[in-house]
């Protein structure tokens, strides 16, 4: 099973031994999925002004070097792990993955669920304490394709 990345996703570059782009991290802006024998995805990922596009084994999830140690405290609380092993956490994936196996004796497979769903709640907590509040622009009502405005004019 591999985690399926949606656009907003934190990643790492890995698995590509040799290249430039290897160990960069950056944002997922859009995914793209080709169907082979099986889904795969392909994702653009944004490294501050420069865009590049990579087959989803080449990433790994991870998080914003800003929020590690959130990241841990969030780790310690859901599995109540020894804080020695979670205090190298570095937010890659990989890294809770092997931990979990480790630690808490869980199979790969059981311990790839477990972390998945853990990242989307990491992630939703991040983004509710984050939000930028915008305001939000009248909205005016329309009746077949004409505004309300037009139809008081040319009621007049």
């Amino acid at each position: 099973m591999t985690y399926r990345f949606k656009p907003g996703d934190f990643v790492r570059v890995s698995h590509t031994s040799g290249s430039s782009w290897q160990d960069r991290q950056g944002t997922i802006v859009d995914v793209i999925v080709r169907y082979e024998n099986e889904p795969v995805q392909e994702c653009a990922v944004s490294f501050g002004g420069e865009r590049c596009w990579f087959m989803a084994r080449h990433l790994i999830r991870t998080i914003s070097p800003k929020l590690i140690r959130f990241f841990r405290s969030e780790v310690l609380d859901h599995w109540k792990l020894d804080p020695d092993g979670t205090a190298l956490l570095n937010g890659d994936s990989d890294q809770l993955i092997e931990l979990l196996g480790e630690q808490c004796h869980l199979t790969i497979r059981r311990a790839q669920t477990e972390v998945e769903s853990f990242y989307d709640e990491f992630d939703g907590k991040t983004q509710r304490t984050f939000a930028i509040e915008t305001p939000v622009a009248p909205v005016f009502q329309t009746t077949r394709g004409r505004s309300d405005l037009e139809e008081s004019s040319t009621a007049a």
